[in-house]
């Protein structure tokens, strides 16, 4: 597992391997972890990260093995949540938590299956023989998301903006360092500049009038704490980062994992069939309650899949010297970066079988020592939008895998994974790097079929694993 330590200006190091990155200016204490050491000095690590994006974690942790250690339980054991001089950014944090629960969570989850719906019923009606899974995946996922968080003026709903974020997205890798970004990251500062602008267009536009609480609390923090409206349309445009980085790549390799295992497909359709599935006459509606309480292969596959899959990373601050593990001393100011991808793939944590896809993995049946999943972050800051996104990629997945049969759009028809975008930096499953074409089939037994989803209020919370 690497992750990286910045001490200023002192550090960078690596966990499971905690290996330093970067040195310069005091002395460094002996305990500290050892120094990983880039062709090009102080600069070296940077380019890398900005060319190759998160893999370069996992790159680090195969030229350390000899420092490897598995030391995220004790990271985790040991992080609690420090309140206070975080500012707006934590306060609209907070605000959002309870938005994402409850009432919130119904409303946010209702729009959502609303929005599914139509991007899947119209899949049949395109007319194209084959099409572009993840850029189909994109598009709905995209606005059945959004709308379900800024409502009928929903920015996203327009196409240049869609591609703005994207472009935005894309490009954070070269944001990042701030040199001359309308330069050096064109596309993307274009892209967040558009972003941006649009979404002052729809507060000046009053469409929070039909938003989630969800928007209506992260306005009221900003506005209680006299954020203009042009910042707060700046802060705004960056939460389609949390809310679709993950989604969409992960919503992709679900379906990639899904249908390349015929299986596991059928167990899947049968288990959703037998108790998630309700046919009326010539209606059919999938229960996303039922999704959650009655198909437990289907949430392990899903979680199985956040985890054969991941590549993100996640952040502490480091408050106060401490010893990890009795070996490895964190200095006060230093910030620890924790890629999720080593850990995920380190037989210590998940048996011989971490590099195999096993979608039973985590179902009752088949027991295991808790932790070492971060699909959703590490204790104490855990994804708080964790429920909503579960639920819509699951309902996703489940209406998908009923209705259509996918097979591979080339001459052999066999599932071979595309190349990935390893620059990217944002996404906790990194997407592919080139299209991949599909071939629909409509499956006969519920063609003619009328489909909806039914979301049952006050259960919309998953039991998931996280770590």
């Amino acid at each position: 597992l690497v992750a990286v330590t910045i001490r200023p200006p002192e550090v960078q190091s690596s966990q499971s391997c905690w290996p330093t990155l970067y040195r310069a200016g005091t002395k460094v204490d002996p305990r500290e972890p050892p120094e990983i050491k880039s062709a090009i000095p102080v600069v070296g690590h940077i380019i890398n990260l900005v060319r190759n994006g998160l893999s370069y974690y996992t790159k680090l942790r195969c030229r350390c093995k000899s420092h490897c250690r598995v030391l995220a339980g004790h990271l985790s054991r040991s992080s609690r949540k420090r309140r206070g001089g975080l500012g707006v950014n934590q306060l609209i944090v907070e605000a959002m938590h309870p938005a994402l629960l409850g009432e919130g969570l119904d409303g946010m989850n209702e729009t959502m299956v609303k929005g599914l719906k139509l991007w899947i019923d119209g899949l049949p009606d395109s007319g194209q023989t084959a099409f572009n899974l993840y850029e189909w995946c994109k598009d709905a996922m995209t606005v059945a998301s959004t709308d379900s968080v800024w409502g009928q003026l929903n920015p996203f709903k327009d196409k240049f903006i869609r591609d703005c974020f994207w472009d935005f997205e894309g490009g954070i890798g070269k944001l990042i360092p701030k040199v001359a970004p309308h330069i050096v990251a064109r596309q993307a500062w274009k892209g967040r500049e558009a972003l941006t602008s649009a979404f002052l267009y729809y507060f000046k536009a009053d469409g929070l009038k039909n938003a989630s609480m969800l928007a209506h609390a992260r306005y009221n923090v900003c506005s209680a704490n006299n954020i203009s409206l042009e910042e707060f349309a700046r802060i705004e445009a960056s939460l389609g980062l949390g809310l679709l980085s993950n989604t969409v790549p992960t919503s992709f390799w679900l379906m990639y994992d899904l249908y390349s295992r015929p299986t596991l497909l059928e167990q899947l359709r049968e288990e959703i069939q037998s108790n998630a599935l309700y046919i009326d006459g010539q209606s059919a509606t999938i229960d996303v309650a039922d999704l959650r309480d009655q198909c437990p292969l289907l949430v392990s596959a899903f979680q199985e899949s956040m985890r054969f899959r991941a590549s993100g990373a996640s952040t502490r601050f480091v408050y106060e010297d401490m010893m990890f593990d009795n070996k490895y001393l964190l200095r006060a100011g230093s910030i620890v970066y924790i890629p999720v991808k080593p850990m995920h793939s380190h037989p210590e944590v998940w048996s011989q079988t971490s590099s195999e896809f096993v979608p039973h993995r985590y179902l009752k049946s088949n027991p295991r020592k808790l932790g070492g999943f971060l699909g959703f972050g590490v204790s104490p800051s855990i994804c708080p939008g964790r429920h909503f996104a579960s639920a819509e990629i699951i309902a996703f997945a489940a209406a998908m895998i009923l209705r259509f049969d996918l097979s591979p759009a080339t001459s052999s028809s066999a599932w071979v994974e595309p190349q990935l975008n390893l620059s990217s930096v944002v996404a906790s499953a990194t997407p592919p790097g080139e299209p991949f074409m599909v071939k629909l089939g409509i499956r006969d037994e519920y063609k003619d079929y009328d489909w909806d989803f039914r979301v049952t209020k006050g259960k919309g919370q998953f039991a998931l694993v996280i770590g």
